[in-house]
């Protein structure tokens, strides 16, 4: 199997090809791919070799080597085509035999959730570092909300501050005995609420269980119902 490498001096000079070792479709895959031939170009700011670069296309390719240059993939192919590039100020990074992958950004992204969170209370452990700063935070925003208006706070996260307390019902209570409170773990998989919140969702202690609660929670040890 044979393949070209894709050839352009700058982003306006009309590309060609030149006809190199195995492996094509490479540029297919990852796209517009551009090869800064010697004297044809800036050379490659890094390149990196020794270990398989996996393109992920359709036919399952490997390269041999890739050249980056500002932040963009510029030739992709054999070791020794790639490596003809490199200038004297290009870093060369051997592999030792490990797998380079495309990166992926945001493969796991809510944006409905980002949007309604988007005006919450910060509470995070990425803004906080002690447990007095998130818990202040919380105060500050029930400090600036209306009486009566719903007051939504995000970020807990036990793992970023160590000595994070803990939400429950009654230390809620305690910060806004007027507002109703929600707040939201950082996974977004914990959620906590005031009894004032409870109360205008129309959840008492009373409320049957609306699904399979986890035994030995500290929850279930507490109440069933998890009413804390």
């Amino acid at each position: 199997m044979r393949t070209n490498l894709i050839v352009r001096s700058s982003p306006k000079t009309p590309k060609r090809t030149i006809p190199t070792a195995p492996l094509r479709a490479v540029v297919m895959s990852l796209g517009a791919l551009v090869l800064c031939a010697c004297g044809q170009g800036p050379a490659p700011d890094r390149i990196f070799h020794g270990g398989p670069i996996r393109t992920l296309n359709e036919r399952g390719e490997v390269a041999e080597a890739i050249a980056i240059r500002e932040g963009a993939i510029v030739a992709i192919g054999t070791a020794r085509d790639v490596l003809a590039l490199a200038g004297a100020r290009t870093q060369v990074e051997d592999l030792g035999g490990r797998a380079l992958l495309p990166g992926f950004v945001a493969v796991h992204e809510h944006p409905t959730l980002s949007a309604i969170f988007g005006g919450v209370a910060d509470m995070s452990g990425l803004t906080h570092s002690t447990s007095a700063e998130v818990w202040a935070a919380l105060r500050t925003a029930v400090g600036a909300a209306r009486k009566g208006d719903w007051v939504y706070a995000m970020g807990i996260d036990p793992i970023l501050v160590p000595d994070l307390e803990m939400p429950t019902r009654r230390s809620l209570d305690a910060i806004a005995p007027d507002n109703p409170v929600v707040v939201v773990s950082q996974t977004m998989h914990s959620f906590w609420a005031n009894s004032r919140a409870f109360a205008e969702a129309g959840i008492g202690r009373d409320t049957a269980d609306p699904g399979r609660v986890r035994e030995g929670s500290a929850s279930v040890r507490n109440d069933p119902r998890g009413w804390r």
